[in-house]
C-alpha cells in the first residue's frame, strides 16, 4: 500500500483489521478473477450485501477461516495477523466482511473514496493495477518464507554447534 500511504490513516473495518489491509486484500481476491466485473461501487450504492450485484464483492473474506483452514498462501497472515483473528472471528464472515467495509467506505472523504475505487474499480487501469499489486504481494511472500527458513535453519545450526561445542 506505499502507492496509497494515506489510506493507512483511515482506521479499521473491524476492531484490529484495518481499512487499508482489507483494500490490499480486495485487490489481491479480485486480481485472481481476471476481468470478472466485480461490481463493487454497485454493490455500495446497493448497500444491501446479500444482494445479487454484492456477490462477488463477498470474495473479501474468501468465507473460510484462516487459521483452522491453512490458507496461509494468502499475505494477510503476514502483513496482519490481527486481521486474520478480527476475520476469523466475525461470524457469518463473507457477509459481515463486506458490511463493515462498507460503512468504512462510506467513512471516507471522497478523494480517498475515489483512491479505493482506483484500486478496486471495473475499469482496466484498476485491473492492471490489481495484477501488480497482487504480482508484488506474492513475490513479499515468498520473500518472508525465503528469509524465515533461512533465519530458522541458521538458527538451528546455531543450536547444534551450541550442543556439540563446535
Amino acid at each position: 500500500m506505499d502507492k496509497f500511504p494515506e489510506l493507512a490513516l483511515t482506521g479499521d473495518i473491524l476492531p484490529g483489521y484495518p481499512g487499508y489491509v482489507a483494500v490490499g486484500q480486495l485487490a489481491s481476491t479480485f486480481s485472481y478473477y481476471g476481468h470478472i466485473r466485480m461490481q463493487l461501487l454497485d454493490c455500495i450504492i446497493a448497500n444491501d450485501t446479500s444482494s445479487d450485484v454484492c456477490s462477488n464483492s463477498r470474495k473479501i473474506s474468501g468465507g473460510t477461516k484462516y487459521r483452522s483452514n491453512g490458507l496461509i498462501s494468502s499475505y494477510l497472515p503476514y502483513v496482519c495477523p490481527s486481521c486474520v483473528v478480527a476475520h476469523d472471528e466475525v461470524s457469518g464472515s463473507q457477509e459481515a466482511i463486506l458490511k463493515a467495509f462498507i460503512e468504512w467506505f462510506l467513512k471516507l472523504d471522497k478523494p480517498q473514496r475515489r483512491k479505493v475505487i482506483s484500486i478496486l474499480g471495473d475499469e482496466d487501469e484498476a485491473i492492471q493495477l490489481r495484477y501488480s499489486l497482487a504480482n508484488e504481494s506474492t513475490k513479499a511472500v515468498e520473500e518472508y518464507r525465503k528469509t524465515r527458513a533461512r533465519i530458522e535453519q541458521q538458527e538451528q545450526e546455531r543450536r547444534r554447534r551450541k550442543l556439540l561445542g563446535d
